[in-house]
C-alpha cells in the first residue's frame, strides 16, 4: 500500500525498493524519469515526489521502448484522483520537477508530447492540449473543492455590514465577478443594496445610490 511502481522497457523500479512510501495525505506531483546514458553517466530511472527523489536506479544499458500501444491510466484496484498529466521527451532533474509542479502549461512548450489537464469535469473526453491525442474517459469526475458555496433557499440571505467605505463614485470603473448556479427556471435577487430601480429616491449627490443584480428565468 502507498507505493508506486515505474516499469518501462523491461526495467522496473518501485518505492518499495527504498522504503519510500508515498504521502497519501495530500495531492502530490510525481515524476517518472528515464534518462539515457551519456559519455560520463549511465542510463537511469527515477521516481520523484514534488521534486524529491524517492527511487534512483542505475541501468546497465539504454532501454528500447518504442510502441504504438494505447496508454491506460488507472484500472483495477486503484483508488484515488489524478489530473494534469504531462508527457515530455526529455529527462527532468529534481530541480526542474520542483519548479514544474507549480507551473500551468499552455500546451505549446518545447519537448512536450502530451498534456492532459483532466479539468473538464464532465463528458468522456480528456483533451490533450499539446498534440490533440485526446483521452477517452471511463471514470466519474471528482470536483474539488466541494461544499464551499452558500446554498440559499426559503428566502435566506446574507447581510454585509460596514461596506459604506467601498461605495464607488461616478469617476471609477467597476467590475463585479462571481460564480452562481441556480435551479432551472429560478428567479430572484442575487446582490443588492436596494431595489435598484426608479422607485428609489434621488440622494443629495444626484444619484439614487442603489443597485441590484437579479436572476430572471431568461438570464440576468
Amino acid at each position: 500500500n502507498n507505493h508506486l511502481d515505474f516499469e518501462i522497457g523491461g526495467e522496473k523500479i518501485s518505492t518499495t525498493d527504498s522504503n519510500g512510501a508515498i504521502d497519501a495525505s495530500q495531492y502530490n506531483f510525481y515524476s517518472f524519469v528515464y534518462k539515457e546514458a551519456t559519455t560520463n553517466n549511465g542510463a537511469k530511472m527515477q521516481i520523484l515526489e514534488n521534486g524529491k527523489v524517492l527511487v534512483d536506479k542505475e541501468l546497465e544499458k539504454d532501454l528500447n521502448f518504442n510502441t504504438k500501444a494505447s496508454i491506460f491510466i488507472g484500472g483495477r484496484y486503484i483508488y484515488g484522483n489524478i489530473h494534469d498529466i504531462r508527457l515530455w521527451k526529455k529527462a527532468f532533474t529534481p530541480a526542474m520537477a520542483t519548479v514544474a509542479k507549480d507551473v500551468t502549461l499552455t500546451g505549446r512548450e518545447l519537448d512536450l508530447l502530451g498534456y492532459w489537464k483532466l479539468d473538464e469535469g464532465h463528458g468522456n473526453i480528456g483533451l490533450d492540449k499539446a498534440r490533440r491525442k485526446n483521452a477517452k474517459v471511463n471514470f466519474d469526475w471528482a470536483i474539488f473543492p466541494k461544499g464551499t458555496a452558500y446554498k440559499f433557499e426559503n428566502n435566506e440571505y446574507l447581510t454585509f455590514n460596514k461596506v459604506g467605505f467601498v461605495q464607488p463614485t461616478e469617476q471609477e470603473n467597476l467590475t463585479l465577478s462571481f460564480w452562481v448556479k441556480a435551479d432551472n427556471g429560478n428567479s430572484g435577487t442575487i446582490f443588492s443594496n436596494g431595489n435598484g430601480d426608479d422607485s428609489e429616491p434621488i440622494q443629495n449627490n444626484g444619484f439614487r445610490n442603489k443597485w441590484a443584480v437579479n436572476l430572471k428565468t431568461d438570464g440576468l
